[in-house]
């Protein structure tokens, strides 16, 4: 129970500015799929090791009943290091009513499971979710609450996650974000703080994109034990809608304001190296 519990906080996978236009008016079928490469670096009360980090996600938003939207989520991620692998696979549901010009709203629901080793477990959650749209700016907020449950004991989880994106112009986005999760059960409990940052790129009517991301996780498991965790990594993503501007891809702000914007939280469920 405590490995588990200890595991599970630990997860973790310029050109001038806009003007303050409203970008994809109409809600699209649109999607994204990507992939992504990079290190985890890891420290437990001092002792340190390493492992490599790679995944891969895709998202599908449909349309329907005018400003009602229903998007769909699938991941997979993996963390190699000393001799273990640990593998994580899941999937999430939004529905979210958005007017592209101002903001969304909606709630989501998640389910993923977990090999560690000769561990296996899964984890569901349910939550809210919004955007609030500022000209080339996007506030995005979540909360959740869910479960992981192994064999008979479970382990409650709770979330907050912020985002700022931010478009220094339609095809170049940057990142902010805090999160914090807290998790409880008979075994102890355990407080997770993040920071994370993304920079991504895509080229010019392809809806292709490059980007980098770094995080930053703090773990402490009630006060007996601590970790620090950084991850960086790189990786591709490819977009498709039914439809762009002039029958062209997406840009990015496009797809942030139309397509399959939402995102899944970072489930605190990494690796014990």
């Amino acid at each position: 129970m405590k490995r588990i519990l200890f595991a599970s906080a630990l997860a973790l996978a310029v050109s001038p500015a806009l003007a303050d236009d409203d970008y994809g008016q109409m809600n699209k079928l649109a999607g994204h799929v990507d992939g992504y490469i990079g290190g985890l670096w890891l420290s437990i009360d001092g002792d340190t090791s390493d492992a490599t980090a790679y995944g891969g996600a895709g998202r599908l938003n449909i349309p329907f009943e005018q400003m009602w939207n229903v998007q769909f989520d699938g991941n997979v991620s993996a963390y190699s290091g000393d001799g273990s692998t640990i593998a994580i696979s899941g999937g999430t549901v939004h529905a979210y009513w958005r007017d592209s010009s101002s903001y969304a709203f909606g709630g989501f629901a998640a389910l993923e499971h977990y090999d560690l080793d000769s561990i296996s477990f899964y984890g569901w959650h349910v939550g809210v979710e919004g955007q609030h749209y500022m000209g080339n700016t996007t506030l995005y907020g979540q909360a959740w609450g869910g479960e992981l449950v192994d064999s008979g004991s479970s382990i409650t989880e709770l979330g907050l996650r912020g985002v700022v994106r931010y478009y220094g112009h339609e095809n170049f986005r940057i990142d902010g974000e805090f999160s914090y999760v807290n998790l409880s059960g008979a075994g102890g409990g355990a407080d997770s703080f993040a920071l994370g940052t993304m920079a991504m790129y895509q080229f010019a009517g392809t809806g292709i994109s490059v980007y980098g991301r770094y995080d930053y996780k703090y773990v402490d498991t009630d006060g007996s034990s601590s970790a620090d965790i950084h991850l960086l990594t790189v990786g591709l993503r490819g977009t498709f809608a039914s439809g762009g501007m002039g029958h062209e891809p997406m840009t990015l702000i496009e797809d942030d304001r139309s397509g399959a914007t939402m995102e899944s939280p970072h489930i605190p469920v990494n690796a014990l190296f």
